[in-house]
């Protein structure tokens, strides 16, 4: 019973070998295929890391240009608030400049008008007086002689 098995045995071994061989091929055949697409899947992962982080890069940058943009832009406007500012100050100065201006007419047109009363007399002469001063007008009013200095703008009479 034992040759029976043995041979048996042999037979079996015989006639499954060229299975057994054929099925252990395809499965190195598979085993390499898997070790390719494992190689090419980590070659392709590996790839993805590198293009994740160029990614990550660019973005920072991006993000780094929109905070420059945003610090310029508020730079922008405060400026152009300071210009509106001096532009009101200007506006203001000018509306003052204006009253001022207005003010000085009307004093000069009053000057114009104190100015008129005095009569202007030649007739004094200096011998001895360079050139310049011999033609001297003496000053007056209501034909007296008046002297006269300003006092807070307004031009007083002194005896």
């Amino acid at each position: 019973m034992q040759i029976v098995r043995r041979v048996w045995i042999e037979q079996a071994c015989r006639r499954f070998t060229p299975d057994i061989e054929s099925r252990v091929m395809e499965v190195d055949r598979y085993s390499k295929e898997i070790g390719a697409a494992t190689q090419e899947q980590s070659s392709g992962s590996a790839q993805i890391a590198m293009a994740s982080e160029s990614l990550r890069e660019v973005t920072q940058e991006s993000m780094s240009a929109t905070d420059e943009q945003a610090t310029a832009a508020e730079q922008i406007v405060n400026t152009m608030e300071k210009m509106r500012e001096m532009i009101n100050q200007n506006a203001s100065a000018s509306v003052e400049l204006a009253s001022s201006a207005e003010q000085l007419n009307s004093q000069s047109d009053r000057f114009l008008q104190v100015v008129g009363l005095f009569v202007l007399d030649n007739t004094e002469k200096q011998d001895n007086a360079p050139q310049s001063m011999k033609k001297r007008s003496k000053l007056k009013y209501n034909n007296s002689p008046l002297k006269v200095q300003p006092v807070n703008d307004i031009f007083t009479e002194v005896a």
